[in-house]
């Protein structure tokens, strides 16, 4: 699969979310966090509400926020979604690989890289995650996984530790507040789109509806 993309990392060694990508971001919390990589010395990365883009167990597209507050770093390799928060926010995550997909009711020739599933917090919506280069990721929206990479990947993702944080206070970001864009994404202009629910926050930061890093 070359031209595959592929969505971010469910991560069960990530204390936060963590993004390099500006589509992800759908808020600035004002936040400074110092963040120490898996390899190489702390950093400050700047703290952010941050929005998976991923698709339900049907095929509807939508964002979903990943709990509590996330870092920006346009170094990161992949866009990590932390499990353990996912976890504590209610979510139901079940890691599974391509060979297990038969016994749970899944076929191959529909879900290739089939990796279990995530039922989020209300209990209803279905995510499948795939299982990909040994890791569990988010199923893009079907119309975004064969675009070509403007730029090779970098080879590895980078774990970060919490060490301290420093600017505003820490807030949990309600995680049912995902939203389907097919049900609320109209007239979207190049600047990209903030929901309402969010446009009531204030929020500083917007959401694009295209990875425009990723295409070309």
């Amino acid at each position: 699969m070359p031209n595959w993309i592929l969505g971010g990392v469910l991560d069960s060694g990530a204390q936060r979310g963590a993004t390099g990508r500006k589509s992800e971001i759908l808020k600035h919390t004002g936040t400074l966090l110092l963040m120490q990589p898996a390899v190489g010395p702390a950093k400050h990365m700047t703290g952010i509400l941050m929005g998976a883009e991923t698709q339900d167990s049907h095929g509807k597209p939508f964002v979903s926020v990943v709990p509590d507050i996330s870092v920006y770093d346009l170094a990161m390799s992949d866009s990590l979604i932390p499990v353990g928060r996912l976890i504590e926010a209610g979510f139901s995550v079940n890691h599974r690989i391509p060979s297990q997909a038969k016994e749970d009711g899944f076929s191959l020739k529909t879900v290739p890289l089939y990796g279990g599933t995530i039922t989020m917090s209300d209990g209803k919506t279905i995510i499948v995650m795939e299982y990909a280069q040994h890791t569990w990721r988010l199923p893009l929206p079907s119309n975004k996984r064969f675009s070509k990479p403007k730029l090779l990947p970098r080879a590895t993702s980078e774990i970060f530790v919490d060490l301290r944080s420093t600017g505003s206070s820490e807030s949990f970001i309600d995680p049912s507040n995902s939203f389907h864009m097919s049900d609320e994404i109209k007239n979207v202009d190049d600047e990209g789109y903030v929901p309402v629910y969010l446009t009531q926050d204030q929020i500083e930061g917007r959401f694009q509806q295209r990875y425009k890093l990723m295409l070309k």
